[in-house]
This record gives structure tokens, C-alpha cells and sequence, in this order.
């Protein structure tokens, strides 16, 4: 299924964005990777009312398939402490993604991360099935309609780090932590 495109202005715009440096503090950063998905993505949307009961994340305005940046965030979170980087309480942890809310921290209030995360936007969607089968008879029943992102899809993934909380501080340290 080929979606409608917005506008190339507008789709370079929201697939690959461009940040102002000369606005944010000293040692911010901006990466940005394309990639190719191997295999079709899967996401759960929110819509209770779609076609079929699966569908995949959408933007709001002009329902482009998408990766939501609390997922990318989540995602990277989890693959770090799956790699055996620092817990959840260290201080290099919380200085990149943020406090949970409810968790105190030295001064008693919340504080983001300096991590900021961008959406992916995609183009085309296609449907995956899954045909659960019945063990005693080994036969398929009740095929289940899946909407996702096509493999071979190119997305941008983007993120921006701003030490705001360094602002004015030594130079060196400030290096160091990143």
C-alpha cells in the first residue's frame, strides 16, 4: 500500500530534521542515521476504530507510519541495561534519560534527560498474517491481520543532546560527561 506523500518541502522537513546550533549551548550534538528495516515492522496503535484490528502507529496530522520517540527512548534504554551498562539509579544514566517520575532526586524535583529523541517516519505499509492452527487437527483457523512497516523501508533516526544542566559550568567536566 503506497501512501500519499506530503509535499518534498514537507517530507524532508519530517523525515530527516535540521537543527540550529548557533541556538542551543556549548556541547550539544546531533546524530542522525538512515537505515533500512531487514524485517517489517510491528507496532500497536491506539485507534480503536481502524479496518483491522492491528494497526501500526500513525502520525496525527498526516498519518504516515511512525516510531515514536518514547519508543526509540525505551528502546535504547532497554538495550543498554541489556548490555550490562550502568542501573536505572546511576547518576550517567539519569543525566542522559531523565528521572522516572516519582523518583527523588537530590534537589526533590523531576528533571528531564539530556536525550532528545525524534519520530521516524515511514512510506509504505503492507499486512502481515498470523494463522494460529489448532494442535489436535494441525490446521490454521482465525487468521490474524497485522498492519507494519515493509522491510526494505528507509527511516531516519535522529537524536539531539543538549547538557542544559551544564550551562556555565567547568568545560572540562562537562566534556568528560559526555
Amino acid at each position: 500500500v503506497r501512501l500519499s506523500e506530503p509535499s518534498g518541502l514537507v517530507w524532508n522537513y519530517i523525515t530527516e530534521p535540521e537543527i540550529d546550533f548557533a541556538l542551543l549551548p556549548d556541547n550539544s550534538f546531533f546524530l542522525s542515521l538512515i537505515f533500512t528495516l531487514a524485517t517489517p515492522y510491528l507496532s500497536r496503535d491506539d485507534n480503536s476504530f481502524y479496518i483491522i484490528d492491528n494497526p501500526i502507529v500513525r502520525d496525527k496530522v498526516y498519518r504516515l507510519p511512525m516510531v515514536r520517540p518514547s519508543s526509540w527512548k525505551g528502546n535504547l534504554y532497554s538495550a543498554l541495561w541489556q548490555m550490562g551498562y550502568e542501573q536505572q539509579n546511576s547518576l550517567s544514566m539519569r543525566r542522559i534519560f531523565g528521572q522516572a517520575h516519582g523518583q527523588d532526586n537530590e534537589e526533590g524535583f523531576n528533571q528531564a534527560g539530556r536525550l532528545f529523541l525524534f519520530p521516524t517516519f515511514f512510506q509504505k505499509t503492507g499486512l502481515e498474517i498470523i494463522n494460529p492452527h489448532d494442535r489436535s487437527r494441525r490446521v490454521g483457523k482465525n487468521p490474524i491481520l497485522y498492519e507494519s512497516v515493509l522491510s526494505n523501508e528507509k527511516g531516519c533516526f535522529s537524536f539531539l543532546y543538549i547538557p542544559f544542566d551544564r550551562i556555565g559550568e567547568d568545560e572540562q567536566e562537562t566534556c568528560r560527561q559526555m
